[in-house]
């Protein structure tokens, strides 16, 4: 009798878990992080990350970092924005050199992270596309132009994010000619 009573207290025990283990709430577990880092303006001078929570603002003084985190509203703009350019897409890009050349070249790098995937874009020139009328573009170079044009996108969703803050705003101003 005494070994029923015990195989019945397990099995009730073992229920118990079981239930309990079910109705645990897993709103607490952690989806993969969003984070991304650009580097922007001449020579890719300026940069802000989430990763290290930091703005480096390139002065006449030399560069200035500061602390620096965007707001979880501006963060999910920028994850929507990314998710609604495609970037995190296989089949984004290439990326090549643009057709056109100024001094002093503004130069990017943005590392993005997210859904458990990243991704890093590097390229130079910014918003300066081929200056073939379209009929005249290759396939890639269509391509190309298209992905700049995104990437370009992004970029200035976020700068002008950046420049509400007033982290920015206290910053000392750019080196001559580097906005």
């Amino acid at each position: 009798m005494k070994k029923k009573w015990m195989i019945a207290a397990l099995a009730l025990i073992g229920c118990l878990g079981i239930f309990l283990y079910l109705s645990l709430d897993k709103t607490d577990e952690k989806e993969a992080p969003f984070n991304f880092s650009m580097a922007y303006h001449v020579g890719g001078t300026d940069f802000v990350s989430t990763f290290d929570g930091v703005l480096t603002h390139y002065t006449q003084q030399g560069p200035v970092s500061k602390a620096f985190d965007f707001t979880q509203e501006d963060l999910d703009t920028i994850e929507t924005r990314i998710k609604d350019l495609g970037l995190m897409e296989d089949d984004f890009g290439p990326i090549g050199d643009p057709y056109i050349f100024i001094s002093p070249m503004s130069k990017y790098d943005l590392t993005i992270e997210l859904d458990g995937q990243t991704k890093n874009f590097q390229w130079t020139g910014g918003h300066l596309y081929s200056l073939k009328e379209d009929e005249e573009k290759t396939a890639e170079e269509k391509k190309n132009d298209a992905a700049l044009k995104r990437l370009m996108d992004l970029h200035d969703l976020i700068l002008n994010l950046i420049e509400d803050y007033d982290v920015y705003k206290q910053m000392p101003p750019h080196m001559e000619g580097y906005q």
